[in-house]
């Protein structure tokens, strides 16, 4: 990924990482959630479409409820990185700048983990915040290949 940041590992959740950076237009995270962590996780069985597609509306809307706060304006499955996602933009508030803010977000699981990328932005979003958030997220590369097929 051509940024620096800081990666921290979560003191109370094994398994779980963050990484964040920011340009002066954007913030960005990587949250990496390892799976083998989960005492119920059971790497041999393959998630369908559907029970994957359940899956993201959980984590979207859990998220969106402890987290972001905000409005959702749209979602949609893609394929990300080679792999199956949820796309979701929704609307928010920055309350230190006291402006409104867009949060991109995207949900993948790939291999024995889930990631979720975000990037979020105050409004009007300017064409140097359009340009970091696509290199942003067109740098993502899974180095090895998915296990399981969907």
């Amino acid at each position: 990924m051509p940024y620096e940041g800081t990666l921290e590992e979560d003191k109370k959740l094994p398994g779980v990482q963050r990484f964040s950076t920011s340009t002066s237009d954007n913030n960005f995270e990587i949250f990496r959630v390892d799976l083998r962590y989960i005492p119920k996780y059971n790497p041999d069985v393959a998630l369908t479409t559907s029970a994957l597609s359940g899956l993201y509306d959980k984590a979207s809307r859990q998220y969106n409820r402890q987290v972001i706060k905000g409005k959702l304006l749209s979602e949609g499955n893609v394929m990300f990185a080679g792999s199956p996602a949820r796309a979701a933009l929704y609307k928010g508030f920055d309350d230190y700048h006291q402006l409104p803010t867009h949060i991109e977000t995207v949900w993948v699981w790939h291999g024995d983990a889930i990631y979720l990328f975000t990037c979020s932005y105050t409004l009007p979003e300017t064409e140097g915040s359009v340009a970091d958030k696509k290199q942003f997220l067109m740098s993502v590369r899974f180095e090895d290949a998915v296990v399981k097929e969907l």
